[in-house]
């Protein structure tokens, strides 16, 4: 991957690991709960725009979740980052279930985007 993409907070650590061993120096932290009535919608830092997009457009972007219960969080990270017309999008997390979620199921997640790796 060129960057790295993290779903805050749990993500931070992973990800900042991963920016290590890949020698990478961007993080682009976002975030989403649908349990909090306060991040209903995907944030990321008050920083100008185009910083993201000169950081995403046309490169392939890690994203890092640490555990994906129901998956939402990290699909709507991923729908946000889409916008931002990557070229591929690798989706990591630290634990999960193999079979639920099926992230790769959601209509948004073609083969130009994600493949599902046994």
């Amino acid at each position: 991957p060129d960057t790295v993409a993290c779903v805050a907070s749990g993500g931070f650590e992973p990800s900042f690991l991963a920016m290590d061993i890949l020698e990478k120096d961007f993080l682009m932290p976002l975030r989403y709960s649908k349990y909090s009535k306060y991040d209903k919608e995907v944030k990321v830092p008050k920083f100008p725009e185009e910083y993201f997009f000169s950081n995403i457009r046309n490169k392939k972007v890690l994203v890092i979740e640490d555990v994906v219960c129901s998956g939402i969080s990290l699909s709507e990270v991923i729908k946000y980052i889409l916008k931002m017309e990557p070229e591929r999008i690798y989706g990591c997390t630290i634990e999960g279930s193999i079979s639920y979620p099926k992230l790769y199921d959601l209509e948004i997640f073609n083969e130009k985007f994600f493949r599902v790796i046994p």
